[in-house]
């Protein structure tokens, strides 16, 4: 890692990947605001702010194709690209309609840029350093998830959308000017390898399977705070929860001391078991207390664990596959990851109605304890390590 033929790549990646999450998940919080400015259907902002995921679940796959085919730079250009189209249209366009369709092309731009970011880091970073990489990398992009929606609450106080979208299109600039440099100014230390169509390992029968399953189930559940938290901090008197990605971030940062240790010295089943019963004491926390203090505590909680699950199961799926499968392994990881936000967000909504918004929380709880467990079980039994 300290290699100067990696490192200079290994940063400009990761740098790549924060500036383009950050604009992506600036609109994450805010979107269904801005499509009931614009008079959209109440019943139907949910499944339209949820597009995005979508889109990007079936362009996972052609990510992963294109990267063979012209290869992994190149397809990240092409999705920063479709991130700048899509903020200019939201800044032009105000039919509802046209903006989901906006919201689309964003869609598939996260999917062939983030599929891309975390496939070139598995390609250039030796077996040896995978873990130590992925712990950087993970925590650069997983801090995206809280300063972007910090970012983007900040920006649209007011009602002011078109500093939003401005600044978000701005972070994109940024990003394409990053991988340009890399694209032109840097050589990559590619294996020879990657653009090799054959393998004898099939992708739906490799070791990716696992990981991408936790991570459907660990996006299923992370819907709920994404999606909902802001509703319900409303109903319970906490008007603008902003301040819970803020100090989720400081929980992100300090988990970056325990992770490697924590991953190296426990076991994984036992690692998988604990992460079940914290995150879930962290789901049901939420349900419990309700005051500013309490939820900066459960923020940097959440921040933790959220970061120390990323960097397990990130590392999990492409550890162990062939570099001819790296792509395909990330891109099956997204796209569990895409699927369970999808569809957390549309199921999470339905128990909110049905019951209450505090129900979403505890069945989260229930849900991830339970899954972990059963993940923790099956590592166990199959004696797999990692």
């Amino acid at each position: 890692m300290h290699e100067r033929r990696i490192l200079i790549p290994f940063i400009l990646i990761t740098l790549a990947t924060f500036v383009l999450n950050v604009s992506m998940q600036m609109s994450l919080p805010t979107f269904s605001v801005y499509l009931k400015s614009l008079d959209f259907p109440v019943g139907l902002i949910g499944a339209a702010s949820l597009a995005v995921a979508l889109a990007a679940m079936f362009f996972r796959p052609v990510s992963a194709l294109l990267n063979r085919r012209i290869g992994s730079v190149e397809t990240g250009l092409i999705g920063a690209s479709l991130y700048l189209v899509a903020f200019l249209s939201f800044l032009t366009l105000k039919s509802p309609i046209f903006v989901v369709m906006a919201r689309v092309i964003q869609g598939i731009g996260m999917g062939l840029v983030i599929t891309t970011m975390g496939t070139l880091i598995a390609q250039i970073v030796p077996h040896d350093d995978l873990l130590k990489g992925m712990n950087i990398y993970s925590l650069f992009a997983s801090s995206a998830s809280a300063v972007g929606p910090y970012l983007g609450m900040f920006l649209i106080a007011g009602g002011t959308f078109s500093r939003l979208f401005l600044s978000a299109a701005g972070m994109v600039l940024l990003g394409i000017l990053i991988l340009s440099i890399l694209k032109f100014k840097v050589h990559l230390p590619l294996p020879h390898d990657i653009h090799t169509f054959e393998s004898g390992n099939p992708i739906l029968k490799s070791n990716a399977v696992f990981p991408t399953v936790l991570s459907f189930l660990s996006a299923f559940v992370y819907a709920s705070i994404a999606s909902y938290l802001s509703l319900y901090g409303l109903e319970i008197g906490i008007p603008n929860i902003g301040f819970f990605f803020l100090y989720s971030f400081a929980g992100l940062l300090i988990s970056r001391l325990f992770v490697n240790p924590i991953l190296r010295s426990m076991k994984l089943w036992a690692i998988l078991a604990s992460a079940g019963v914290f995150y879930g004491v962290v789901l049901f926390s939420l349900s419990y207390f309700t005051t500013i203090f309490s939820w900066s505590i459960i923020a940097i909680a959440f921040g933790f664990i959220f970061n120390l699950l990323s960097t397990l199961l990130n590392t999990m799926a492409i550890k162990n596959v062939p570099i001819s499968d790296k792509a395909n392994a990330n891109a099956l990881l997204f796209v569990g990851l895409d699927s369970g936000f999808f569809l957390g967000g549309l199921i999470w909504g339905q128990v909110a109605q049905r019951f209450t918004t505090v129900a979403i929380y505890q069945s989260g709880a229930v849900l991830i304890v339970i899954s972990l467990f059963h993940g923790a079980l099956h590592v166990h039994r199959k004696q797999i390590k990692f």
